[in-house]
């Protein structure tokens, strides 16, 4: 080889290298710069441990985004990783879309307030808008799925009783999409399953169908197999009710919302129930006399179906859905334990009261 040549070799050798350097700046620049808007665009309670950008996906680690002071947890979202994948062939100032993004670790927290308002990540969806730029217009983005893998969520429910009541969903997977941002045009179609681990078991939870975002229109069916009953008893009993030691809940629902209207026939199994006993443990249970739905669950060996139909306009303030799902439960327990007035009646009379008396209370409740 002739020194010339060799000059050659070394003088590209160190292009090469130095535009590898180059590159290498201006990535692990870049990347700190997109942190610092990616912290930005969540917000300040929002952190980000480290993005990796390459030529095919940009990766998020370590997302945290902390509660606000009123909020039962302590964060509203974390995730431990999430991967987008840009389509690059669709690329504009106006329209941009993501192939997928999947989320890795993931933990949500959903709350229902006292009102009877469902919140999630209030830092993102609870923002004021901004008002767009002089002569611009928002950017459209459009996300073909959503993949959810190994992630929990916890349901903050304070309509049921006096503290904040938690049902936590565990080994959560999920697909979501399309979605399309701004806007929510369009069907999502949502798959879910995971597991509600139980004293007695660890249930199975599905949820198949779509919603449309933007008219909050929706078609989901829903089904819990083998659930621990504990958990749920808030959503069957009354307060003043015998609450239940142990048992296992069924439960198959088909929900559809069009124009705000709830429509929800469905049915729900309870078995193997055993319930608290002991001084100061309320004597009826959903609302009838608890020692005749003892005897007669011994007569259906434990196990109870019950069907369901859930109807009302949502936007109708004096609709609750929690009170005329227990109200309907509990009748057709009744019907299909099959017990009669007499019972009902003799399960409500106090020593020496009437039976005038007696119906009066079962009707006052």
């Amino acid at each position: 080889m002739t020194k010339r040549s060799t000059f050659w070799l070394w003088l590209i050798g160190g292009v090469a290298i130095l535009l590898a350097a180059v590159v290498f700046a201006a990535m692990h620049f870049g990347t700190k710069l997109l942190k610092s808007k990616v912290e930005a665009a969540l917000g300040p309670d929002s952190e980000v441990g480290e993005i990796v950008v390459s030529w095919r996906a940009v990766e998020v680690k370590n997302l945290v985004m902390h509660a606000p002071r009123d909020w039962p947890a302590k964060d509203t979202f974390r995730a431990e990783r999430i991967v987008i994948v840009p389509d690059l062939t669709v690329l504009s100032a106006s329209h941009f879309k993501v192939k997928s993004i999947t989320v890795e670790g993931a933990y949500l927290a959903l709350w229902r307030t006292r009102e009877g308002k469902m919140r999630l990540v209030p830092s993102l969806i609870e923002r004021p808008a901004e008002p767009d730029g002089k002569g611009g217009s928002k950017t459209a983005v459009e996300v073909g799925s959503v993949e959810l893998k190994d992630s929990v969520v916890e349901f903050f429910d304070a309509t049921v009783t006096p503290v904040n009541h938690k049902i936590r969903l565990e080994k959560l997977s999920a697909h979501v999409g399309p979605v399309q941002v701004p806007g929510f045009a369009g069907r999502t179609a949502l798959h879910v399953a995971g597991a509600i681990r139980g004293a007695q078991s660890e249930g199975i939870v599905g949820l198949d169908g779509w919603l449309e975002l933007a008219t909050k229109n929706s078609e989901l069916a829903t089904t819990l197999r083998n659930v621990d009953l504990i958990p749920f008893q808030p959503y069957l009993l009354k307060a003043a009710d015998t609450r239940v030691k142990s048992g296992l809940l069924d439960l198959s629902a088909k929900a559809t919302v069009k124009n705000n209207q709830l429509h929800v026939p469905g049915s729900v199994t309870l078995s193997n129930l055993e319930l608290a006993e002991g001084e100061g443990i309320a004597s009826t249970f959903m609302g009838m006399p608890r020692s005749a739905v003892v005897t007669a669950m011994k007569n259906k060996e434990g196990k109870i179906a019950v069907p369901f139909i859930i109807a009302g306009n949502l936007d109708d303030p004096h609709f609750s859905i929690n009170s005329g799902f227990a109200m309907q439960v509990g009748q057709t327990v009744a019907q299909t334990l099959g017990i009669s007035l007499e019972g009902l009646v003799r399960g409500v009379t106090d020593p020496g009261s009437n039976i005038g008396d007696a119906l009066k209370k079962l009707l006052k409740r």
